[in-house]
Order: structure tokens, then C-alpha cells, then sequence
């Protein structure tokens, strides 16, 4: 599978949901998640990139197989590794993969994860678009591709009421909902990444309140300090 979409979208969540429904309705033997990224199967020298990858599906085959996550795959496209005098290391990667996707089709799912063409965060060209393209046998061997839209104002507030709800504080609806103006009128970066972000800064900021003796100790709509975030432009 590829699934593409800008960060805080959900991709991780959404594999490791893919891999217990693998394992609840016993399409794959094992019930194995490992996530992991280009840092951890590229390696420096010859011949090293290729076994990083062997052992990372060993490891998965240990545990009766599952799902393998690979995150920001897009930086395993072609001419975006180093290359020496066995190649581009990249490739070396790829070429593992598709081994064993093909040898280990019925134990294990690989998940590619990273940015869609022309997105918000293609700035560099690197996108799974041009990263399938790399390699032939690894765009036939891929059988679904989904795409994770950024979140609306309204779902980012929804997700803003479910962190404040999972920690414990309180704010009133009437500083909510100058808080919900406050999203619909700025663009807020990474989605539920963006979102907690906020919410920190937040806890920052009600924190200095309290230690200046402030009488308001639950969190406050001026807590949530939007400076810096870009306007959104309008139709």
C-alpha cells in the first residue's frame, strides 16, 4: 500500500489500524507492526543497506509476519541516495523490498508513507509519485493507493476538544469558540501535528499566568497564541 498525504494526517495511525484488522480477521499469520524509515535501512557502505532491510523483514518474520511501515519512503527514490561502487544505495533497499514482498507475499504488508505531488510539502520534488516511478517492479507490486486530506477547521477543532478532554483541563465554550474563529481565520501547519503544537504553547502560556499569581488557573482563549500563523486567504 502507499499512503500519501502531508504530516499529521493520520498515515502512522492508520497503519498500525490496518495491522490489527490484518491480524483480528487473519489475512496476514502474525500480528507484527515495525515502523520505520530511510535512517534505518540505508546505510554508509557497501552491501550494508541491502542487509538492513534483509533483517528489518527478518525481524517482522519473527513474529509470524504483519505489517511493515515505512515512513517519508519518498526519500528512498531514485538518485536521492548515496552512491558508491556497489550503486546507489537506495536501490539496494528497494531491491530487498521487492523480494521480499514478493517471497513473503502472504505473511507480511508493506506500507509506504510520505508526501503527494504538488502538496504542501513537495517543495523539493521528492513525493511518492516520483519515488514509485523509481523502480518498475515496485509500482506493480503496490495495490492500493490512499490519499489523507488535510484536516478542515472544524476537524482540527475537534481534534483540539479531544487532546484538552484526554488531559484533563477545563475551558469554557465561549473560549472555545473564539479559539474555533481563531483556526477558521489561520492556517495551522501539520495538521494534528499543528493542532498539538498549539495546545502546548498553550500550556506554556497558562503556566506563566499561574506563577504571576493569575486568579484564572483553567486554560483561556488568549492562552492560544496565533502570532505567526498565516491568515487564510480568501475566495
Amino acid at each position: 500500500m502507499v499512503f500519501k498525504g502531508n504530516p499529521g494526517t493520520g498515515k502512522t495511525i492508520m497503519a498500525r489500524l490496518v495491522a490489527e484488522l490484518f491480524c483480528a480477521k487473519g489475512i496476514l499469520p502474525g500480528c507484527g507492526f515495525i515502523e520505520t524509515k530511510k535512517a534505518d535501512l540505508v546505510d554508509r557502505y557497501v552491501g550494508g543497506s541491502a542487509r538492513n532491510t534483509a533483517q528489518i523483514i527478518q525481524k517482522l518474520l519473527d513474529q509470524g509476519g504483519g505489517v511493515l511501515f515505512i515512513d517519508e519512503a519518498y526519500g528512498l527514490g531514485s538518485g536521492s541516495g548515496k552512491t558508491g561502487s556497489g550503486g546507489d544505495f537506495n536501490a539496494d533497499v528497494i531491491e530487498t523490498l521487492i523480494k521480499g514482498m514478493e517471497d513473503f507475499r502472504d505473511r507480511i504488508c508493506v506500507i509506504f508513507a510520505g508526501y503527494a505531488k504538488n502538496g504542501a510539502y513537495d517543495s523539493s520534488g521528492k513525493n511518492m509519485e516520483s519515488f514509485l516511478e523509481s523502480n518498475p517492479g515496485l509500482k506493480r507490486r503496490i495495490s492500493y493507493t490512499i490519499e489523507f486530506p488535510d484536516y478542515t477547521p472544524e476537524e482540527q477543532m475537534q481534534i483540539l476538544r479531544s487532546y484538552i478532554n484526554r488531559i484533563g483541563y477545563y475551558i469554557s465554550e465561549d473560549h472555545l469558540r473564539d479559539i474555533s474563529e481563531q483556526i477558521n481565520r489561520h492556517i495551522i501547519p501539520d495538521n494534528a501535528g499543528g493542532i498539538r503544537t498549539l495546545l502546548e504553547h498553550a500550556e506554556d502560556n497558562q503556566a506563566v499566568r499561574i506563577h504571576k499569581g493569575a486568579n484564572h488557573r483553567d486554560l483561556l482563549a488568549r492562552d492560544f497564541d496565533f502570532n505567526g500563523y498565516p491568515e487564510q486567504l480568501e475566495n
